[in-house]
């Protein structure tokens, strides 16, 4: 017998009914049209939205959600910057490398797909030890020719990396999960002693729009970020919703 509502992926909470519910047709954030309702829960609780998991949600991300593999050079412009174009992951490559990384500290980019942000980061701090992980396979031959193979994994978080990392990243990237507690706990566990995460996610409340991209599961309030952090054992040292 299935439940008649949904526990929030956050706190538990259960959501008798969804805020908004269309029938569908919906758009997923690469603009792909699938045949599911767009259904969006809140949970009162924590502050957290969510959407239902999509039908066969791992193949989904391991054979059809090819993010910028049109071609080499693709990628989403950002802004336009004194006539300048800015685009996603050089924008990102700043921020990370904002934080003042140590000298060769080892950086896991989580969820990496083509992994551009870390290469752009390596171009301007080659002391950095780059390492990449995605739940899919088809981002590897983007990898190989600049990230030994020991430093690389698809589908599974290896238990040699426990511990490991000076630094990780997760550059919009737990939206897309059905269990983002879960998740930020893998990470952590990847995580050295005064290791960091840099995380980037969308803010639905500043961008509404975001409550109607199916595929992203979390939609994430300043609150119910937090909690999320502190359940799966992590603390944020800084929330910046204008960077």
């Amino acid at each position: 017998m299935s439940c008649p509502y949904h526990a929030c992926r956050v706190c538990g909470t259960p959501i008798p009914v969804p805020a908004f519910d269309d029938p569908g047709p919906s758009i997923s954030s690469i603009r792909t049209v699938l045949p599911v309702r767009t259904q969006v829960y809140l949970c009162k609780a924590c502050g957290h939205a969510q959407s239902p998991d999509l039908p066969d949600l791992k193949d989904f991300y391991d054979t059809q959600y090819r993010i910028s593999l049109d071609e080499d050079g693709h990628d989403q412009l950002y802004e336009n910057r004194k006539g300048d174009r800015v685009f996603r992951t050089d924008y990102q490559a700043e921020l990370v490398l904002a934080l003042g990384v140590e000298n060769g500290a080892k950086v896991l980019d989580f969820g990496s797909g083509k992994a551009t942000t870390l290469r752009k980061a390596l171009a301007q701090r080659p002391d950095l030890v780059p390492h990449v992980f995605d739940v899919s396979e088809d981002y590897v031959e983007h990898w190989q020719d600049w990230i030994v193979e020991d430093n690389r994994a698809t589908y599974t978080v290896p238990e040699r990396w426990t511990k490991y990392f000076d630094l990780i990243t997760a550059h919009f990237v737990i939206e897309h999960v059905p269990d983002p507690v879960a998740i930020l706990a893998d990470i952590q566990r990847c995580l050295a002693p005064g290791g960091r995460l840099f995380l980037t996610v969308p803010d639905a409340e500043a961008n509404s729009g975001d409550m109607l991209v199916v595929d992203h599961l979390n939609h994430f309030s300043q609150d119910s970020l937090e909690r999320a952090l502190s359940e799966a054992g992590l603390s944020a040292q800084n929330i910046d919703r204008e960077a």
